[in-house]
């Protein structure tokens, strides 16, 4: 019987058909594409300040400038000593007041006044109040963050000037409710503060902050502590 064998170079041709072969079945086959356009428009999270309960100044523009004294008498007493107003600005250019420009002037250890503003929810996407920061004029100070109602206390300049602190608080924010209240497309909601001036206030200082909400989409939060 007569054995055939088959060579190194038998084998390599071999491999090297098959090869072509299946090559050319996949070559041989026929294919579409098929394309899916699509478009997709997202939402917008916008908020603004909107009223307020603060007393117009006559000859002041009715906003953003708000002029705030008292009514004439500080509030719990007689005279009419000190006196605050606020101005707010559009920080994001979208035509929407996002920041509040808060001034104390020659207030004094016992003043407080009372404030009431208005979160106007203008975007189609549902929001709630993630955070408020207060801050010196062009915010590299953060004095204190809220992330929930609550009193802080604030030390915002010393007898060496504003942004210079010694300290000792000068005033004590309670902050009401605002916090986890869901907004729909113009919805609002009332959101209330008081301002307490303390005994270590030094005489003379100028007294002004910043107050700056954050505002998140519905289904989105992180807690954080309360700083201050």
């Amino acid at each position: 019987m007569r054995r055939t064998r088959i060579g190194k170079t038998s084998v390599i041709f071999i491999a090297s058909i098959i090869a072509l072969a299946m090559s050319g079945a996949t070559y041989a086959l026929w294919y579409e594409d098929l394309y899916i356009w699509t478009d997709i428009h997202t939402g917008e999270v916008d908020w603004e300040y909107w009223h307020t309960s603060w007393y117009v100044t006559p000859g002041v523009p009715e906003f953003p400038y708000f002029g705030h004294s008292d009514f004439g008498i500080d509030p719990g007493w007689s005279k009419d000593v000190g006196s605050n107003w606020a101005e707010f600005f559009d920080t994001d250019d979208d035509d929407d007041f996002d920041t509040m420009h808060l001034v104390l002037e020659n207030v004094y250890p016992g003043y407080w006044d009372h404030f009431v503003i208005q979160l106007h929810c203008n975007g189609n996407i549902p929001i709630h109040v993630w955070k408020v920061e207060f801050s010196n004029m062009d915010g590299t100070i953060v004095y204190a963050t809220l992330y929930a109602n609550g009193n802080i206390f604030m030390d915002i300049g010393g007898p060496d000037g504003p942004d210079i602190p010694d300290g000792e608080p000068d005033l004590l924010i309670a902050w009401g409710d605002s916090f986890g209240t869901q907004l729909h497309y113009c919805d609002y909601v009332d959101i209330s503060f008081s301002i307490h001036i303390l005994q270590p206030c030094p005489q003379g200082v100028n007294l002004q902050f910043l107050i700056k909400i954050t505002a998140c989409q519905y289904n989105e939060y992180e807690p954080g502590p309360i700083d201050g």
